[in-house]
């Protein structure tokens, strides 16, 4: 897999659809630091159960895709919050699509360092075609249709 894009067109819809996933929990968690709310759709409980339910999505969708040979590991980039704590983040590419899931100290041994990740603006052309519930349909059916596959 390594260096060839995969084309197939249900692969790209299912790489449009986590991109999709991968916004709505930036935008959530960019919500989440900054309010205050104690209640209703903005508390902080809900918004960290949402930040929570996405990423786990996330990577439940990229760990499928890699043993499928659908997705390929690029390589590890280190990242510095605001506070200055280091932290390391796996690069996947699935479909045309790039992604970033924060490293589990078990997963880094034999993956290469591509140095320190630089975050990106999002282009317009970036822009999802996809709602995030639309998003979500669309690869807990590609989900589905692996487990079925697998069995």
């Amino acid at each position: 897999m390594i260096g060839k894009e995969i084309t197939s067109s249900d692969l790209l819809k299912e790489s449009e659809a986590l991109f999709t996933i991968n916004k709505a929990a930036k935008r959530a968690e960019k919500i989440f630091r900054t309010s205050s709310c104690k209640s209703g759709k903005c508390s902080k409980k809900k918004l960290g159960n949402k930040l929570n339910k996405l990423y786990e999505m996330k990577r439940h969708i990229i760990e499928k895709a890699l043993t499928s040979d659908l997705a390929e590991l690029r390589g590890i980039h280190s990242k510095f919050d605001a506070i200055g704590n280091k932290e390391d983040l796996l690069y996947y590419q699935f479909g045309k699509y790039n992604f970033h899931v924060p490293v589990d100290s078990y997963e880094i041994c034999n993956v290469p360092y591509l140095g320190e990740y630089v975050q990106k603006k999002y282009l317009k052309r970036n822009k999802s075609k996809y709602t995030t519930s639309r998003a979500k349909l669309i690869l807990n059916n590609w989900m589905l249709e692996y487990r079925d596959e697998d069995n």
